[in-house]
């Protein structure tokens, strides 16, 4: 293992992993200071939310869309807001965590929650929030703090967990245009070992982070969801993970909140309702994004020539 833990702080849980988020004014250990945007921040965050609003929303998709009010004042207060956040993170370090699970443990240095967070985030996050500082401050520290730990997984460990090919980009978008990521529960093996627990999580941020970065190069930010494709052909016992699951909960309503407006479960065997009367308590109102399809169905949601060979 390649990490270490300390204990204390406010902890948010999630599965066997403790976030303790730290407000650190005083911390001197940031490395990377990131200016105040210009004011022409707020007209593509403008372009965005309108785009959103022209755009047919999945249902669980409309309470992204802002009150009319909030959205005439927003290239005003999204430069201040944003200043605003920025300083939070500037002024928070990313603390060790305590982990049961963990067997050889090194000292890693404390960083600044900013080092784990983009430009992209500050603005997305507070639109997220509907322009509420402190909400978005309390869910970027969670996901810089995972993105910390990702990080600290070596390049090998995470290019032996890619080399299974379980989580992917597909190569085409489907019929909405939207990104398309593939996972094969067949080939996740329920493990232990907290090291590649977290170099499944980084093949997930990587393959997100890649998908959100291709959409809005190509789009303008004007179209920024992911269609998200479970294989559960094959799925048995030792692919059951609790764990794993509330992961990618957390991964599209936390990490990546609202990215992803529709989840199809391809051919759930009878083994796998005890994992979704797990999650869908979790998922609340949006667990309307998840269909339960057949194989054979999930070929309507791509043009002939691009839907995935494992579908065809």
């Amino acid at each position: 293992m390649e990490i270490a833990f300390l204990s204390g702080g406010i902890y948010s849980a999630s599965s066997s992993i403790h976030t303790r988020l730290n407000f650190n004014a005083s911390n001197k250990q940031c490395i990377r200071v990131y200016s105040t945007r210009s004011r022409s921040l707020s007209v593509s965050a403008l372009q965005m939310v309108i785009a959103t609003r022209e755009t047919k929303l999945h249902p669980a998709q409309a309470d992204f869309q802002l009150d009319p009010k909030i959205e005439q004042s927003l290239s005003d207060k999204l430069p201040r807001k944003i200043s605003e956040l920025t300083q939070i993170l500037r002024d928070a370090s990313l603390p060790l965590e305590s982990d049961e699970t963990c067997e050889n443990l090194i000292v890693c240095e404390t960083k600044c929650a900013l080092e784990f967070v983009s430009e992209r985030d500050l603005e997305w996050f507070l639109l997220d929030r509907k322009l509420n500082v402190n909400a978005a401050a309390e869910k970027l520290l969670y996901l810089a703090n995972w993105r910390y730990k990702t990080s600290l997984v070596s390049i090998e460990t995470v290019n032996a967990e890619k080399s299974l090919n379980k989580v992917y980009l597909h190569n085409a978008t489907d019929n909405n245009g939207r990104k398309v990521f593939i996972m094969k529960s067949s080939k996740h093996q329920k493990t232990s070992d907290y090291t590649k627990i977290l170099a499944a999580q980084r093949v997930v941020q990587d393959v997100l982070d890649h998908a959100i970065n291709e959409m809005e190069s190509e789009s303008n930010g004007q179209r920024e969801c992911v269609l998200g494709i479970l294989d559960l052909r094959g799925f048995g016992r030792q692919n059951a993970d609790g764990a794993l699951a509330e992961f990618l909960m957390d991964c599209f309503f936390k990490f990546y909140p609202k990215r992803m407006n529709e989840l199809l479960l391809v051919d759930a065997p009878f083994l796998f309702r005890p994992t979704w009367a797990f999650v869908k308590p979790l998922l609340g109102k949006y667990s309307k994004m998840v269909k339960f399809v057949k194989a054979s169905e999930v070929k309507e949601y791509f043009e002939k020539d691009q839907i995935p060979a494992e579908f065809m």
